[in-house]
């Protein structure tokens, strides 16, 4: 065997380890990301070619690399390493590297893409309970990270592996663990049965893409998120209304609020002049030290309000 294959199927062997046990691999989501992109570098020098489409996985996700918009939604609560060994799957299929045993008809895409994607959004399930809609996913990771166990189902349209669809679970393994609007208690349950969190469809732009679900939000933007982010038939007509009344009206909720966006519209980075109409980049979290789109502006406004309540 030529130099070049022992060094590129040793290169191989690593890839799978990284598919199979990033826990082994990487401790952190960006840890991840810098061993991708070292060993399909490397794969790409073996081959004498560029893998393509994978630059533009890259900029899709901004320039804080594949963590970067979780964070952004999230905060910290864990290093998203199950995430970012999502996307080194679907980077993997498009380079070759990697073969799912099973994918979605191209016949079937749309469909799924439609059933799984906006219908999902403000809704409460279980891993369970959507894995029985569908068939076998393409790669499947799981990962535990303290106080919570995370598990990603992918799958690849058939034929092209640029195009996959991710659903995100997650579960809390302590006592703060999230129980639905109504719900009488929070009972045990295994830890790949999480809650999902949100759906990434294939889109240009990576927020366009994404479809939060009723836990998505609440890790979003906290308990309020019924008030001002949820679909308009949540509450019967003019409830939602009454209740952000009185929440605007009591400065100790309505100070701790992002200001509304400037007149000028802010932009997604990498975007160019393309405003950031996705109505999850809208306010601030405040579990997060991070928010999708701000303006200097914005920060400034915000900051001249906060001024001008001080006793």
């Amino acid at each position: 065997m030529a130099p070049v294959d022992r060094v590129k199927q040793a290169l191989l062997g690593h890839v799978n380890h990284l598919l199979e046990r990033p826990g082994m691999m990487a401790v952190t989501g960006r840890e991840a990301e810098v061993l991708l992109f070292v060993l399909l570098g490397l794969l790409e020098t073996a081959d004498d070619r560029e893998i393509d489409g994978l630059e533009g996985l890259r900029l899709r996700h901004g320039r804080r690399g594949y963590t970067g918009p979780f964070a952004a939604l999230f905060g910290d609560r864990t290093t998203y390493r199950a995430e970012v060994v999502s996307i080194a799957a679907q980077a993997c299929a498009m380079g070759g590297y990697f073969v799912p045993e099973a994918t979605v008809a191209a016949e079937d895409w749309t469909s799924v893409v439609e059933r799984f994607g906006g219908p999902l959004e403000d809704t409460d399930v279980r891993r369970s309970v959507l894995g029985a809609d569908h068939g076998p996913p393409s790669f499947t990771v799981r990962d535990s990270e303290g106080r919570w166990d995370a598990v990603v189902d992918g799958f690849m349209r058939d034929g092209d592996p640029s195009s996959w669809v991710f659903f995100d679970y997650w579960e809390e393994n302590d006592r703060g663990r999230y129980r639905p609007i109504g719900a009488p208690s929070a009972p045990w349950v295994h830890p790949e049965d999480g809650w999902l969190r949100d759906v990434r469809l294939p889109s240009e732009r990576w927020e366009d893409g994404l479809v939060l679900t009723a836990f998505g939000k609440f890790l979003r933007w906290g308990h309020g998120w019924t008030l001002y982010h949820a679909k308009e038939d949540r509450f019967p007509e003019g409830v939602a209304d009454q209740l952000r009344g009185f929440d605007d009206a009591d400065p100790s909720r309505s100070l701790g609020r992002a200001a509304e966006p400037a007149s000028t519209p802010c932009t997604s980075p990498g975007s160019g002049s393309t405003p950031c109409a996705s109505p999850i980049w809208g306010e601030r979290s405040r579990r997060s030290s991070t928010a999708g789109c701000s303006t200097r502006s914005t920060a400034t406004s915000a900051a001249s309000t906060r001024r001008a309540w001080r006793p």
